[in-house]
């Protein structure tokens, strides 16, 4: 009776160890054919959220679309959807973007040069811009020295001449801006008596130079070129000029007048969370590539033709160090002179 006993707890035993090396085997072989089935670790696998920190309908709205619609192709993401969130001079998209899972999927379409400002003069409390990557640069769109086409002055110099001599008023879009930085450094480094004016928008800035209400325009050379049959560009705020056929040639600032005036563009960014790159590197890796195959394909540019946005300015794919690289110039400007930005113009 002993030893029949004994066999029994022994099969019951068995038993037990064989059940759980089946179990084990199941668990194995349904991962393996999750794996092999690609549900696992898809990327993408479902709609990515674009957050743009302006008004739907504008600018920057149309470049997100435009090229967003190829790269979501590329990335074979089912599509992207897009919320516009422009309060606070983008404080408001950047906290609500901040507080969105670091998975790659949501996105933000962004402008280094208006954000970079907001950040440094704001001081949020709900993100820190260090917690994000500025991973490509789709367009730099930099600041012009405009006059009207029949203003005395022939050049840049002959300008400043006239600044040294009388004040000279120089129109920009708006005060809280690198145009308005620009505009007093050229003064001081130059003894030009120059009266910044913000005119709270581009196109009110530009009907001013057209009345003669100022004696010069500082803005940006996309906008420009909607009154280049009106103007002359006296100069380019940067060290060297990359579009020569849509600026008349006119030659960077410092170089005409000796200065040390700071590079001021507009760019047009795509940003992800810092802790993207950390815990998915793969997924920052597809994103990057696609986007750059994106800005390269005939489609974008087509789209770029619908949106009426010049080519030029879409010839050169800047990557993630060249762009975070300008962010970091942007902020120490910014910081700089944040008391003269800060001033209730």
């Amino acid at each position: 009776m002993a030893e029949q006993k004994s066999g029994q707890m022994m099969g019951r035993r068995d038993f037990l160890k064989v059940s759980t090396v089946l179990f084990g085997f199941a668990v194995l072989g349904a991962n393996f054919m999750s794996g092999c089935s690609g549900k696992a670790e898809k990327y993408p696998s479902g709609t990515i959220e674009v957050v743009v920190p302006t008004s739907e309908g504008g600018t920057t709205d149309q470049l997100a679309r435009a090229h967003g619609q190829v790269w979501a192709e590329l990335l074979g993401a089912k599509a992207f959807s897009y919320s516009f969130y422009p309060g606070a001079a983008g404080e408001v998209a950047y906290s609500l973007f901040a507080k969105k899972t670091a998975d790659g999927y949501t996105l933000l379409f962004g402008n280094i040069e208006a954000e970079g400002v907001m950040y440094v003069l704001q001081k949020p409390d709900s993100f820190k811009i260090d917690d994000f990557i500025f991973m490509n640069t789709l367009s730099k769109d930099p600041a012009v020295i405009l006059v009207r086409k029949d203003a005395p002055w022939p050049g840049l110099k002959e300008l400043i001449e006239e600044g040294q001599k009388r004040k000279l008023n120089m129109g920009v879009s708006r005060w809280g801006s690198l145009d308005t930085v620009a505009g007093i450094i050229l003064g001081k480094q130059t003894g030009a008596n120059i009266n910044v004016v913000p005119y709270g928008g581009g196109n009110k800035a530009r009907v001013a130079l057209l009345n003669g209400e100022i004696d010069f325009l500082m803005t940006k050379l996309a906008a420009a070129l909607s009154i280049k049959d009106s103007v002359r560009f006296l100069a380019m705020v940067q060290d060297e000029n990359p579009y020569p056929s849509l600026s008349d040639n006119c030659p960077p600032i410092n170089k005409v007048l000796g200065t040390q005036v700071p590079e001021v563009a507009s760019t047009r960014n795509w940003v992800v969370h810092k802790a993207l790159k950390e815990k998915y590197p793969d997924r920052y890796q597809l994103l990057a590539k696609t986007a750059e195959e994106a800005f390269r394909s005939s489609k974008f540019q087509e789209a770029l033709k619908k949106v009426g946005q010049p080519l030029e300015l879409y010839t050169k794919y800047i990557g993630e160090e060249q762009t975070m690289k300008y962010l970091q110039q942007v902020l120490k400007t910014a910081a700089e002179y944040q008391d003269i930005l800060k001033a209730n113009k």
